[in-house]
């Protein structure tokens, strides 16, 4: 078997246990192809700015969705991630007054 001499401790191997379940095949359907098809949805009935902004959220929902969904510990380094995110989501979308 091709995997014989994998240890999941090494990179590469990650890659060849991906492949052999087939999670790299949903990873590229659900995460690509899905948010493609939904990307264009949402232009079609948004402005381009609109959807780009909302596109911003997605490291919000990945790091909470981790932490609900495998259990990744909620660290320090993940709550100044998050605080980061919405800042820059905050800046973005704040408009400025004119004087």
């Amino acid at each position: 078997m091709w995997l014989s001499g994998c240890s999941p401790a090494v990179s590469p191997c990650w890659a060849a246990l991906a492949l052999r379940n087939g999670s790299l095949a949903s990873i590229g359907i659900g995460g690509g192809a899905l948010a493609f098809i939904l990307w264009m949805l949402a232009l079609e009935r948004a402005t381009p700015t609109r959807v780009a902004n909302t596109m911003t959220v997605n490291p919000i929902a990945a790091g909470l969705l981790a932490t609900q969904l495998v259990g990744e510990p909620i660290t320090l380094n993940l709550i100044v991630g998050l605080i980061a995110v919405f800042a820059g989501i905050w800046i973005a979308t704040t408009q400025t007054r004119k004087s």
